[in-house]
């Protein structure tokens, strides 16, 4: 029983930092009643809402505003290339 329990951790982790995360960002449908099902859905799912998922994640980005910008920075190879110059 507690495998299937640390299994059911990982994909419920997985599903909200996944599924859930990028669905809050572009919903999936252009029909807002097939978005509010599936929302229905992933609630159903991982055990809780995700309008108040969405809620307080839209607030990290209210107080984080550049968070998801990605930070591009050199690999290792062409940190090592810069400094042969």
């Amino acid at each position: 029983m507690l495998i299937l329990g640390f299994i059911y951790s990982i994909s419920i982790s997985w599903n909200i930092n996944g599924i859930s995360h990028n669905f809050i960002h572009n919903p999936y449908f252009r029909s807002p009643l097939l978005n509010r099902l599936f929302s229905i859905l992933e609630s159903i799912t991982v055990g809780f809402s995700q309008i108040f998922y969405e809620c307080i994640h839209m607030q990290h980005h209210k107080a984080n505003p550049h968070s998801d910008m990605m930070e591009i920075t050199p690999r290792i190879s062409d940190k090592r290339a810069d400094t042969r110059q």
